[in-house]
């Protein structure tokens, strides 16, 4: 509260009145409000993207100088118009400081498509990889095949050593719905 009275001086000097204020040392706390920008689920890697660009008080051009990308990149990657390129997802990974979970149920092809993403490979350099068909890896992706067991046999090793190689990059959390029983509940690495 503030109060501040003043006496008028009618004295004939001519002198300035003196002025009494009394503060009240108030301060008040409360909860602070969620920004009405923060996702209220994670479910697509923009949510993921602009959940952590809030929790660290940044703002789009100054992720997209980290990431070293375009500011519209970024703002459409958080309104989910398109998403990343392949290439780009080990830098994201590395802003994140986690694995996105996108889903709570991961097919094989959900795991294979961000293990091919962390690695940086195309389809064509996964299939390779892997000594099978790209057209092949194309539809586990997408879901419409569930690969043979020798192929999947080998697309777990491909996913393991994707994220093998995420745990040399510095302090990455790997959620288990993302591995989904390919290695245990958590996984942490630190420099």
């Amino acid at each position: 509260m503030f109060e501040c009275a003043s006496r008028i001086n009618t004295n004939i000097k001519n002198e300035p009145s003196p002025v009494r204020c009394i503060f009240v040392n108030l301060t008040l706390r409360c909860k602070r409000p969620i920004n009405p920008a923060y996702p209220k689920q994670l479910e697509t890697l923009g949510d993921h993207l602009r959940a952590t660009r809030l929790d660290k008080g940044l703002s789009q051009p100054e992720v997209a100088k980290i990431l070293k990308v375009n500011p519209d990149t970024v703002t459409g990657w958080e309104l989910n118009r398109h998403e990343p390129p392949a290439r780009m997802a080990k830098k994201i990974i590395q802003f994140l400081g986690y694995v996105p979970s996108i889903g709570e149920q991961e097919l094989i092809g959900e795991k294979l498509r961000q293990a091919r993403q962390i690695l940086g490979h195309t389809q064509e350099e996964a299939a390779k990889k892997m000594c099978c068909d790209e057209s092949n890896i194309r539809q586990i992706e997408l879901g419409k095949r569930h690969p043979r067991q020798e192929i999947s046999r080998k697309i777990e090793r491909y996913i393991l050593i994707a994220y093998s190689k995420l745990k040399g990059t510095g302090s990455i959390r790997i959620n288990s719905v993302l591995f989904g029983g390919i290695e245990k509940d958590k996984i942490e690495s630190k420099k």
